[in-house]
C-alpha cells in the first residue's frame, strides 16, 4: 500500500512539474464535473423532499377536517398527525442541510494554487512519511479485492488535499498531448 501511494505521488509531482497548465485544467474540469453531479443529485433530493412536505401539509389538513367531521377519532388523529409532523420536520431539516451543502459547493472552487505551491516546494519524495501524507493526502480509499482471470486486483483511490481525486490515467493522456 505504501509503495502504491508513494509511486502515485511521485508520478503526480513529475506530471505537475512538467505540465502545470494542463494539470490545472484537468483538476478544474474534474472538480466541476464532480461538483455538478453531486449538486444535481442534491437538487433532485431537495425537490423531492419539498413535494413530500407539501403533500404532508395537504394530508394534515384533510386529517384535521376528517377529525372535525367525526370520520377520524381523536386518538387516531393525534397519532397520525404526530407521525406526519415528525416526518415533515425531518424533511425540512434535511432540505435545509442539503441547501447549505449546495450553496457551499456552488461557491467552492478547487484550491489548485495551494496544491501547486506545495508541489513546487517538494522536489522529490524519497520516502513516504506521515508528514508528507498529511500534507498531500486527505484520505485513501481501499476497495474490496476483485478476482479477474485468476488475478486478484484491488482498487486504491487517493483523495488529495485541495484538489480531490485525480485519475492517473488522465495524467498520462494529458501528458501524451504535449
Amino acid at each position: 500500500m505504501e509503495q502504491i501511494v508513494l509511486e502515485e505521488l511521485r508520478e503526480l509531482l513529475r506530471f505537475v512539474s512538467q505540465n502545470e497548465k494542463r494539470f490545472v485544467r484537468l483538476v478544474m474540469d474534474n472538480s466541476r464535473q464532480e461538483q455538478s453531479r453531486e449538486t444535481a443529485a442534491k437538487k433532485r433530493a431537495v425537490s423531492k423532499h419539498r413535494r413530500r412536505i407539501a403533500e404532508i401539509d395537504t394530508l394534515i389538513e384533510r386529517l384535521y377536517e376528517d377529525n372535525v367531521s367525526g370520520k377520524v377519532p381523536d386518538e387516531r388523529y393525534a397519532k397520525m398527525s404526530t407521525k406526519l409532523e415528525t416526518e415533515q420536520s425531518g424533511l425540512k431539516e434535511t432540505v435545509a442541510t442539503l441547501e447549505t451543502e449546495i450553496s457551499g459547493q456552488e461557491q467552492q472552487t478547487a484550491n489548485v494554487d495551494s496544491f501547486l505551491a506545495l508541489v513546487r516546494r517538494t522536489t522529490e519524495i524519497e520516502k513516504l512519511t506521515p508528514a508528507i501524507v498529511h500534507e498531500f493526502i486527505e484520505k485513501i480509499i481501499v476497495y474490496e479485492p476483485e478476482q479477474a482471470r485468476g488475478d486478484r486486483r484491488q482498487k486504491v483511490e487517493i483523495i488529495y488535499n485541495n484538489i480531490g481525486a485525480v485519475d492517473p490515467q488522465s495524467w498520462a493522456e494529458a501528458g501524451s498531448q504535449n
